[in-house]
């Protein structure tokens, strides 16, 4: 009995009509109806079902799969029109000649323009279970056609039905503005049983994943009270699941009004609903160039000599993790698309076939080697011009000596993986000398060293190294067990990462610019600063050099003796501190 009712169960939460044995003096037609803007199934929409003779005056609604089906006598007429309306009561009509056995008639129809929501809610009398009182929920409807499932409509706007038999039925509720011809209709399961039924309670909560780089992706959590036996998920959008925690993509963005409906088998079954609202969140847009020196890494739209990776780190209970990642080359400008609102960290690093690779470290924006050195900052809004500052790698000289070893975690506090960890090489003087990257195992060599005194230390973002101090000498050039330990915890404190404070605002206007060249800052004390004017080969075409006063300045930068192109205006503060790279456009 119990796999009978897990059975039917199963069919009756999926909707699926199967098993149908038609009789040979019986013309059968079905179908679906979909949205023509989104291609989910429409519920509860009419379909009208007539013969020539008007002998057959049908009318039938599609279940919450968009799925309708009648039976006719196999005496009616040579043709049978079957017909349902639009979004905007346009008729759309389908006819069939000389009908027998299973006739398929799709349709697919606009959906959208509608102001009516469908709802309601039900209660079972206390003293008699086949007794259902129904409270309807709808806005925006004046006319309403219910359909209880067992061969039974009403039109009453808060009906209450008496059903005839113990059973799960599909109750229907078709909501319709007669005044401006708008329809919608919701679908729920009631089950009728003949003894008291079980006590469940549905109950879910979600989350975003705001780790992924897949647009409103959510995880949902099943919280229900009174162990159930089932679960039908209603995303709002046309699909479903009948996981016990699914993790659902919307795909757009909106507004949807997500339901759980449980059940608990035997001894009088208990099917309870829970819908919550869920909005999703704001994405965002942005990107920069990267510069080495003074010159964006490719010059020329068909320039590729540098290709460079721009890795993308989001912070989640002040933790940062790697959430993205893309290559670029053209104009060095990377971008990334549909990011979620919060706090990240920007780390660019030059492809091992580039021009500049021996040249240039990677950098996080705008220009630091470290990742605890950088400033993250808050996606709220399009950001285009997250300009980065490649590291300068110092030269050391070249010699014999050469060091290798490998990183590994010194704690559990979570999961590190060794792969392509970034090695730094600095002198005594803490100028970065050269830089490599761990293989698949953790293991990383750098050679050609000279004699001297140096510090090695591992780079990845959110974690923390050990100082390695060494010296290659004439009693030793090669060393090789210099392994480098990285923890999720600052030992010594030395290299607590700060939020940068990135009050300091540069504008450039008008753009494009004439004679003159506005700029506008906002600095949080008072400081000197360097503007830049470069061409895009990198050559400086003006310097001005300013004192700024705490709070907003505004002074004029004389542009006229500039060719009509596209500029970098580049500001530095007086202890080399790359404060912005800003494009400018100058037109004559």
């Amino acid at each position: 009995m119990k796999n009978k009712l897990i059975i039917t169960l199963f069919l009756l939460f999926l909707i699926v009509s199967a098993g149908r044995i038609h009789a040979q003096d019986v013309i059968t037609v079905e179908g679906s109806v979909t949205s023509l803007e989104t291609g989910y199934p429409i519920p509860g929409h009419a379909v009208y079902i007539e013969t020539l003779d008007s002998l057959v005056n049908h009318v039938v609604y599609t279940n919450q799969n968009g799925y309708y089906v009648d039976s006719l006598d196999a005496s009616v007429s040579d043709v049978i029109f079957v017909y349902t309306y639009d979004c905007r009561q346009q008729i759309h009509q389908k006819n069939i000649q000389n009908p027998a056995g299973i006739n398929y008639v799709d349709f697919e129809i606009c959906s959208i323009g509608c102001d009516v929501t469908a709802d309601f809610e039900y209660i079972i009398d206390n003293e008699n279970p086949f007794l259902v009182y129904f409270t309807n929920r709808t806005s925006g409807a004046n006319y309403y056609h219910w359909d209880f499932g067992d061969g039974s409509v009403s039109g009453e706007v808060n009906p209450q039905h008496q059903f005839p038999q113990t059973g799960l039925y599909q109750v229907l509720l078709v909501a319709i503005d007669t005044t401006d011809d708008c329809t919608d209709s919701i679908i729920r399961p009631v089950y009728i049983s003949d003894s008291l039924p079980q006590e469940c309670n549905a109950d879910f909560t979600f989350e975003l994943d705001t780790l992924s780089s897949q647009k409103n992706r959510f995880f949902f959590t099943n919280n229900s009270e009174g162990s159930p036996d089932y679960y039908y998920w209603d995303f709002g959008d046309g699909t479903s699941s009948t996981e016990e925690n699914p993790v659902h993509v919307f795909a757009d963005s909106g507004t949807y009004t997500v339901c759980l409906t449980i059940v608990k088998e035997s001894y009088g079954l208990c099917i309870d609903t829970l819908c919550r609202e869920i909005q999703t969140p704001d994405y965002y847009q942005f990107g920069g160039q990267v510069f080495a020196g003074n010159v964006p890494i490719n010059i020329e739209p068909d320039d590729s000599a540098n290709y460079a990776t721009a890795y993308l780190y989001r912070k989640k209970d002040n933790i940062w993790y790697e959430v993205d990642k893309r290559e670029f080359w053209k104009l060095g400008y990377y971008w990334f698309v549909d990011k979620l609102e919060g706090d990240y960290l920007i780390k660019v690093e030059l492809g091992p076939g580039s021009e500049l690779y021996n040249q240039y470290a990677p950098a996080y924006y705008p220009d630091a080697v470290f990742w605890n050195k950088a400033a993250d900052f808050d996606l709220n809004t399009n950001i285009y011009d997250a300009n980065i500052n490649l590291v300068p790698v110092s030269v050391s000289g070249v010699g014999i000596g050469s060091i290798s070893g490998k990183v590994y975690l010194k704690d559990s506090c979570r999961n590190f993986d060794v792969r392509h960890v970034e090695i730094l090489l600095l002198g005594s003087d803490k100028r970065l000398l050269k830089y490599t990257y761990t293989d698949s195992e953790g293991n990383y060599l750098i050679d050609n060293l000279p004699e001297g005194d140096y510090k090695l230390m591992a780079e990845s973002a959110g974690w923390y190294s050990d100082e390695v101090v060494f010296s290659l000498n004439s009693q030793g050039m090669i060393l090789d067990s210099l392994n480098i330990g990285v923890s999720c915890s600052n030992p010594d404190g030395i290299f607590e990462w700060k939020k940068q404070d990135n009050s300091t605002l540069i504008k450039a206007f008008p753009t494009p610019a004439d004679n003159l060249l506005t700029i506008e800052t906002d600095v949080t004390e008072s400081m000197r600063i360097t503007f830049s004017i470069l061409a895009v080969t990198g050559k400086t075409e003006i310097v001005h050099t300013t004192m700024l006063k705490k709070g907003r300045n505004l002074f004029n930068i004389n542009t006229s003796e500039l060719s009509s192109g596209i500029y970098i205006l580049r500001a530095v503060s007086d202890d080399q501190t790359s404060l912005q790279n800003i494009k400018i456009i100058v037109k004559h």
